[in-house]
C-alpha cells in the first residue's frame, strides 16, 4: 500500500483535530466539575460559619439541616466517584433538644454537657477525654490542673 505525503499528512492533521477536540471536551468537563465544587464548598463554608456562630452562642441543637442526603457533597459523589458524607454526624436531621458532641459532632440524645461550665456536649467520656486539652482553655473550671471525667453507663 503506497501512502502519499498528502494523504499521509492530512491524515496526520484529522488525528490532531480529533486529540484537540477531545482534549477540549475534557477541559470544558473539567471546567464545568470546578464551578459545581466550588458552589459545594461555599455552601460548605457558610455551613461552617453558621455552626460557628451557633456555637459561638452556646447553641449546640442539632440544625435542621444538612441531612447526609440533602449534603452538598453527596450530590456529586457518584459522578466523581467518590465516596458520599454518610456519617453518623449527619442522619437522620436532629430534633429539638438532641445536642452535637464537640468532639466528633455527632448529634445524640444521649449528649451530656461538661460538668464543670455546662457550654460543651459529648456524646461519650472518650469525647470528653480526646477534647479535654482543648476545652480547658475555655471551660471556667481551668483552674483545675485536672478536669473530671464524667462515665456514662
Amino acid at each position: 500500500m503506497n501512502v502519499s505525503r498528502e494523504e499521509e499528512h492530512s491524515l496526520e492533521s484529522q488525528i490532531a483535530d480529533l486529540q484537540l477536540s477531545a482534549l477540549k471536551a475534557l477541559v470544558y468537563e473539567n471546567c464545568a466539575h470546578n464551578r459545581r465544587m466550588h458552589r459545594d464548598l461555599e455552601e460548605i463554608k457558610a455551613q461552617v460559619q453558621q455552626l460557628l456562630q451557633r456555637s459561638l452562642r452556646g447553641d449546640t441543637r442539632a440544625p435542621e439541616r444538612p441531612c447526609a442526603s440533602q449534603h452538598p457533597i453527596n450530590e456529586h459523589a457518584a459522578a466523581c466517584g467518590s465516596a458520599s458524607v454518610t456519617s453518623s454526624s449527619l442522619t437522620p436531621c436532629a430534633e429539638d433538644g438532641v445536642h452535637m458532641c464537640d468532639y466528633c459532632f455527632t448529634f445524640s440524645p444521649h449528649c451530656f454537657p461538661c460538668p464543670h461550665c455546662g457550654c460543651e456536649w459529648y456524646c461519650s467520656d472518650v469525647c470528653q477525654r480526646l477534647r479535654q486539652r482543648c476545652h480547658a482553655a475555655r471551660c471556667r473550671a481551668c483552674s483545675h490542673p485536672q478536669h473530671e471525667v464524667v462515665t456514662t453507663k
